[in-house]
């Protein structure tokens, strides 16, 4: 499944909402183009993206998200985004979807295998969730793989806290805030392996 169709149907209801947050800029302050973009862009974006969000495909809409941002803010269209995401406090694409995949995960943690119930020893890896070996690509780039890699890329101190879930996530979203990843390569980059 490569979610063409899928993105093809959404793209014309984020331009509209790109067309909107234009044509307020000048009659309206900041907090309303950001309840503008989190009613008609966000919303739209954000569903069933962890399911969609590591789509070729998806980088489509990045750029449409990258463009509502710099008509938020005024900026040309050449600007840099990065900035602007840290300023408004909205996640990127790939930001949400990592936050999606790991909302799935923190609420059906009975259904991934951690390294420590596999064996008892104290190892650097015993908070990280066990890979199963498989080969099909659809399902290497599934849901529940990706949750799985996603997870064994963050910090341990970040993961320590999964079993209290609005802590976890909460420490995941101060975290993915402060770096607008703009696709899953740049973050499996720049994650630190112990």
């Amino acid at each position: 499944m490569n979610w063409k169709n899928h993105i093809q149907r959404i793209l014309p209801k984020l331009s509209s909402a790109c067309y909107l947050i234009r044509r307020m800029y000048s009659s309206c302050n900041l907090n309303t183009l950001m309840m503008i973009y989190f009613a008609y862009f966000h919303s739209v974006m954000q569903y069933g993206i962890k399911f969609w969000g590591a789509s070729v495909e998806s980088k489509r809409i990045l750029l449409q998200q990258k463009r509502i941002l710099r008509s938020m803010t005024g900026a040309s269209s050449r600007a840099t985004c990065r900035k602007f995401f840290c300023e408004l406090n909205i996640l990127t694409l790939t930001s949400q979807y990592i936050f999606s995949l790991m909302r799935f995960l923190s609420s059906n943690l009975d259904t991934f295998t951690f390294n420590s119930s596999i064996h008892n020893l104290n190892t650097w890896f015993r908070l990280k969730l066990h890979k199963p070996s498989v080969n099909l690509k659809m399902y290497q780039h599934g849901t529940y793989y990706n949750c799985i890699n996603i997870y064994n890329k963050l910090p341990d101190d970040l993961v320590s806290p999964i079993q209290n879930k609005s802590q976890f996530l909460l420490q995941l979203k101060r975290y993915i805030m402060d770096k607008p990843y703009y696709s899953l390569q740049e973050f499996f980059e720049h994650s630190i392996d112990p």
